[in-house]
């Protein structure tokens, strides 16, 4: 493009998606642009695509923090569509309860 922005292939993905579903949800657009990228990142258990501050949460799980640390180092950081990751490591599980409660 001249003068523009270059676009890369989630981009045109995003592009077709939109094509063919102008009526999709953000989180969902989101979920099929970015599936292709989830599915090849075993760490990755959950993604969520957020407002605020960042784009995306990533819930993720290693068998310790070596592994978690080249996934992040060589994964997560070399993507085309990253530009920065901020960890949060987990201590410990508060309160976890799945589900929409029901009266």
């Amino acid at each position: 493009m001249r003068g523009g922005i270059e676009l890369d292939a989630t981009d045109w993905k995003i592009l077709r998606e939109l094509q063919h579903d102008g009526r999709i949800t953000n989180v969902e657009l989101a979920g099929r642009a970015e599936a292709e990228l989830a599915t090849s990142w075993p760490p990755v258990r959950d993604a969520y695509a957020i407002s605020g501050g960042a784009d995306f949460l990533l819930k993720c799980v290693a068998k310790d923090l070596t592994s978690l640390q080249d996934f992040i180092i060589h994964d997560l950081t070399s993507a085309p569509n990253v530009e920065n990751v901020k960890t949060t490591p987990i201590l410990r599980v508060a309160k976890y309860d799945p589900g929409v409660p029901i009266p």
